[in-house]
């Protein structure tokens, strides 16, 4: 599988971190570890960044890394992932047989080696309509979660759930964010990365760190340090 193609959606706005993609983690802009990553996998990748601001752009050129401006208005707080993908296709006119591997650069400890074990599983499993998204295991039981609705609780999942046996659910698992992988005809069917044949790829908790806070910065420079 030699067409693949890698986005790298970095947007210049983040109210956590200001410039967020470009923070400084161990010496190096957060989006160099993604950039890194990707040039550093064994199957032969297009790499692509897409983003509304002009210093990211700039720091992907000099970075030898093809880039897309995407309107301001696909680079909101409230904006979808889809659009910016879709807006990427589009204005690429991307192959409909392409697959495209979303990296997100909040996901600095993923490596080259996750990403070539996601592209193995993904290949090794390719049918219509999968997407591969990398998880990592809940720490907690959301099945034993309640809402508050007018001043009341109640069992997100019913109202015996949350008084029921952690022992008696299934095990459960967050997108983190680090890795996505689909193919372009089957996400322009619905604009949409495909959402019901999903091939799940694990990471362990530490890998799986996301950039949203200063302490999140903190706690990646720390785990770099010891590796």
């Amino acid at each position: 599988m030699n067409n693949i193609i890698c986005i790298i959606p970095a947007r210049g706005g983040s109210k956590g971190i200001p410039k967020k993609n470009l923070a400084i983690i161990n010496g190096k802009p957060l989006l160099e570890y993604t950039f890194d990553a990707a040039r550093n996998s064994k199957y032969p990748l297009s790499i692509y960044l897409t983003s509304d601001d002009d210093d990211i752009l700039n720091f992907a050129k000099i970075n030898n890394v093809d880039i897309l401006k995407r309107p301001a208005e696909l680079a909101l707080d409230n904006s979808l992932t889809d659009d910016a993908i879709f807006h990427f296709i589009k204005n690429q006119n991307i192959n409909n047989q392409a697959h495209i591997l979303l990296l997100q650069p909040t996901s600095p400890l993923r490596t080259s080696i996750h990403i070539d074990e996601a592209i193995y599983a993904y290949i090794n499993k390719y049918e219509k309509n999968l997407s591969l998204i990398s998880m990592v295991k809940s720490n907690v039981c959301v099945q034993k979660s309640f809402y508050i609705k007018e001043n009341r609780a109640k069992g997100l999942f019913g109202n015996d759930s949350p008084f029921s046996p952690r022992q008696s659910f299934n095990k459960t698992y967050f997108a983190n964010g680090a890795i996505y992988l689909f193919n372009v005809e089957d996400f322009m069917e619905t604009a949409k990365i495909p959402r019901e044949n999903i091939l799940p790829y694990q990471m362990n908790e530490q890998d799986s760190t996301d950039i949203d806070t200063i302490e999140d910065l903190k706690k990646v420079e720390q785990i770099m340090e010891q590796l």
